[in-house]
């Protein structure tokens, strides 16, 4: 590649004191001797020319990826492949690597640093011919600096490699090799900044080799013990959850981090935050989001988790004021729920069907009404026939019917298409074993004008012909 175009699509009045020498010129071409001499430069033993041309390559960088000024946020950088492979063919990479590694100045390692971090936006195969280099170990120098600044600038170069998208094999690179301690050692002094570089590194997708993470859940964990800082361990809860809550059959890796997390008492100890800051709910969401990740483990680490008294605290919550965590209480027990274990449970300790069943009475959010309504879905799905008569005898068919009509009015056709999928998941699950049951429950349908309610909903959802079909039968 003999020469780079860069197409200058950014503000120029915002950014004159960098562009001095382009003006008004918006494409930049950067020659093979130019980049040569640029290398020169930056091999040079002269702080000012080391610091010209490091000049000259963030011009290069700010004009590539339309950016103001340093620190970057690169989690959302597209794929820089042309220019990270002009970079890479005019080996730039080595001297930049060298200038980390010798610290000539703290400007020129900083520069340096973030030069290299923004060449990670590349390919994969670009960000393994850069760690070739050495860059993981260089930043690890920078990491035991005694220099606080330059430690620093490690933290935040760190935080960046690990947000960019492509960057999996930095971060297993730098997991394997153990960097992470030194993350941990400045935690006393940044503990937000390491809590997020350590969020970035451990949650990567496809997710990282639990080995890898590993130590980080045992740091992290420990602080979720020991710390008082509300903010500080909702952050640390965020880190041991991931960023999503995995499909079942879950990998092997999930499944050893959720033991892990078990061992490590972390359930009793969400117990007890529970009960301390019952109106702090950005920590309360975050808590039940790490806990719908743990039920979705084996039976064995899902019947673990019930007997921890936890329930106890999610029945209190369903009642709170804060719309997010009522929500997230719901996704709790749809999670809950989704096994004959967690059914059993509900239906044995009583109290919080009772609760959600009155919130169903009431509730007018359609939001809500989706999770309430999968819930019963998956009490009548798991449950047995007596345990659905349960359900029966609370007036669900009422509660159905009444929430009917009101949908109606409301015009929420897709509730209106779930709740007629649980009204026929109610009656199929008699129909065939317990013709007496059927008959029964069919006729309190009718008897409370449920027919009248479907007939009304006919224009809505052609479901309405298949249940209506079927109570006809």
């Amino acid at each position: 590649m003999d020469e780079y175009i860069i197409d200058d699509r950014v503000n120029e009045q915002d950014r004159n004191y960098l562009l001095s020498q382009v003006d008004s010129i918006h494409t930049l071409y950067i020659n093979r001797e130019q980049i040569e001499s640029i290398k020169q430069q930056l091999n040079s033993e002269d702080y000012i020319t080391i610091h010209i041309a490091l000049q000259k390559l963030l011009r290069l960088i700010f004009l590539e990826f339309h950016i103001e000024n340093f620190p970057l946020d690169l989690d959302e950088a597209g794929n820089q492949y042309h220019f990270t492979q002009f970079i890479i063919e005019n080996n730039i990479v080595p001297p930049l690597i060298h200038l980390i590694q010798v610290q000539y100045s703290i400007q020129s390692t900083i520069d340096s640093s973030q030069i290299l971090i923004c060449l990670l936006c590349g390919t994969s195969q670009q960000v393994e011919v850069i760690l070739q280099y050495g860059l993981v170990s260089s930043l690890s120098l920078l990491l035991q600096s005694n220099i606080d600044l330059i430690a620093f600038t490690g933290l935040v170069a760190v935080l960046q490699a690990a947000k960019i998208r492509h960057s999996k094999p930095f971060c297993k690179q730098f997991l394997n090799s153990q960097c992470e301690q030194l993350i941990f050692k400045r935690y006393s002094k940044e503990p937000e900044f390491c809590l997020k570089t350590l969020y970035s590194l451990c949650t990567k997708k496809p997710s990282m080799k639990f080995e890898l993470i590993k130590p980080s859940i045992l740091f992290i964990v420990d602080k979720i013990h020991k710390e008082n800082k509300i903010g500080i361990i909702a952050k640390c809860i965020c880190i041991v959850t991931g960023k999503w809550i995995p499909l079942p059959p879950l990998k092997e890796n999930h499944l050893k981090r959720i033991q892990l997390l078990l061992d490590l008492n972390i359930i009793p100890r969400f117990v007890q935050l529970m009960k301390k800051y019952e109106s702090e709910y950005e920590l309360l969401q975050v808590i039940l989001t790490n806990l719908i990740f743990v039920l979705s483990g084996t039976d064995q680490q899902f019947q673990f988790v019930l007997k921890q008294g936890i329930m106890r605290q999610v029945q209190k919550l369903l009642d709170c004021k804060d719309n997010a965590t009522f929500h997230r209480c719901l996704a709790f027990l749809v999670q809950i729920t989704n096994k004959q274990l967690g059914v059993n449970y509900l239906f044995e300790q009583k109290s919080i069907i009772s609760i959600v069943i009155r919130i169903y009475c009431v509730e007018q959010k359609e939001f809500a009404l989706l999770k309430i309504v999968s819930i019963f879905e998956n009490l009548i799905s798991q449950g047995n026939v007596e345990q659905v008569q349960c359900l029966i005898d609370q007036q669900l068919i009422r509660i159905i019917i009444k929430n009917l009509r009101l949908n109606l009015n409301q015009d929420n056709v897709q509730l209106n298409c779930k709740t007629v999928e649980l009204l026929q998941q109610l009656f199929t699950k008699v129909r065939n074993t317990n013709k007496d049951k059927y008959e029964m429950w069919k006729e309190e349908f009718i008897k409370l004008e449920g027919i009248q309610a479907l007939r009304a909903l006919t224009s809505q959802t052609e479901q309405i012909f298949s249940i209506n079909e079927f109570l006809n039968t």
